[in-house]
């Protein structure tokens, strides 16, 4: 039969036909493929549609009272941009200023119930006075109280009348997992990202990721894609680490006098609240 012959209708079943033809062949070719490839290759390309999509369930109450459970889509990608969202206007910079001339310091971010800071102590002096300044738009001093050489932390307490930085709350790192995605976040004048994986037991405080460049994240929060403070970022050899949320809290706790534990306070500020015990950290500090 000469192809000229045809009426549009036969050409249409035609190409129809060309096409489903092609698409069993293509789905043969790529079933053989992934059969005959070794294991590590169908290892990575199942770990990258695990990353890329992934489903969660919603409960959804309707008007009459009926209880649903729906499948939701969520991409990597809008996870990190809810992470990052949620805690950019808890990410600090700390400015010296002499005179009229402000110079960008270091990066901080708060900590959950004790109204301080931290950031990386080889950024800051050991009795520094700043102006931070949050993400969004706060504005007050902080002055250095303590510094934890082991881990790297220094801590600062703040000075505002106004409200303070909102904290991030802070993740478990035992339920951290190696090759899990974490979100750093940083920057010197302008907010920056970047994502990478976990490449070291997480349960040992710092912990390693793929992340490099990491000098403009040194003293801001890595991040979990759901949002939690994976730890404090410092650089090693230009790639990032992260300080583990746990060491994190027990130089904070350590500095406060408040025992391991967190609401429960040791002996010699027994009976005061967490801003008293701050205030006797200050004055041992100065002293």
């Amino acid at each position: 039969m000469n192809i000229n012959e045809l009426d549009k209708n036969q050409i249409v079943l035609l190409v129809l036909l060309v096409s489903f033809v092609t698409s069993i062949a293509t789905g043969i070719v790529t079933v053989t493929l992934m059969d005959q490839a070794p294991p590590g290759i169908t290892q990575t390309i199942n770990r990258v549609v695990e990353r890329t999509v992934e489903t969660v369930e919603k409960v959804v109450v309707d008007d009459s009272g009926t209880t649903k459970i729906e499948e939701v889509i969520v991409s990597e990608e809008n996870a990190i941009a809810d992470a990052v969202a949620g805690a950019t206007p808890s990410l600090v910079r700390l400015y010296t200023k002499v005179g009229e001339t402000e110079t960008f310091s270091a990066l901080a971010f708060p900590v959950p119930e004790y109204g301080v800071l931290v950031t990386d102590a080889g950024l800051v002096l050991a009795d520094g006075q700043y102006d931070a300044r949050d993400g969004a738009g706060r504005t007050y001093t902080a002055g250095v109280i303590a510094e934890d050489g082991e881990n790297g932390i220094a801590i600062l307490r703040t000075f505002s009348e106004g409200e303070m930085t909102v904290a991030v709350p802070f993740g478990n790192e035992t339920n951290f997992k190696l090759g899990q995605r974490v979100i750093a976040l940083g920057g010197k004048e302008t907010n920056e990202i970047a994502s990478g994986m976990i490449v070291s037991d997480p349960t040992l405080s710092p912990f390693s990721t793929d992340i490099i460049r990491g000098s403009r994240f040194v003293g801001g929060m890595a991040l979990t894609l759901g949002g939690n403070v994976a730890g404090m970022i410092r650089s090693l050899e230009g790639s990032v680490v992260i300080v583990s949320p746990s060491s994190i809290l027990s130089v904070v706790r350590a500095t406060l006098g408040i025992e391991e534990g967190g609401s429960e306070l040791s002996e010699e500020t027994h009976g005061t609240s967490p801003e008293d015990a701050l205030s006797a950290a200050v004055v041992e500090a100065v002293e």
